[in-house]
């Protein structure tokens, strides 16, 4: 599995093609399914230190909601790199079937 992020492997110039509204809230969506429940806090950490963006506000529960916030409003580099941080998040510390879910 390549250590590097999509943006580091993919992303070749400024110029970022728009993405779907539709496709952020249907990734959005994933975190309000039950596996995230328990998942949730600590995988907004490591894409935050990751990244280098905060997806949580410090303010106590509503951490899903913040996860939406964030889905929905980030940049598409942001964005593509959270994927593939939450896809290795659940493949390393969960499961290789929740992952590939």
């Amino acid at each position: 599995m390549p250590e590097n992020r999509f943006s580091r492997l993919y992303v070749q110039t400024k110029e970022f093609t728009q993405d779907s509204d539709r496709a952020r809230y249907r990734i959005a969506a994933l975190f309000r399914e039950p596996i995230f429940n328990d998942h949730a806090e600590r995988l907004a950490l490591y894409v935050s230190r990751t990244v280098g963006v905060p997806i949580l506000n410090g303010v106590s529960g509503g951490c899903l909601s913040q996860w939406s916030q964030f889905i929905c409003g980030c940049r598409t580099p942001d964005f593509l790199d959270a994927i593939t941080l939450v896809y290795r998040y659940l493949f390393w510390h969960i499961s290789e079937e929740v992952a590939y879910w």
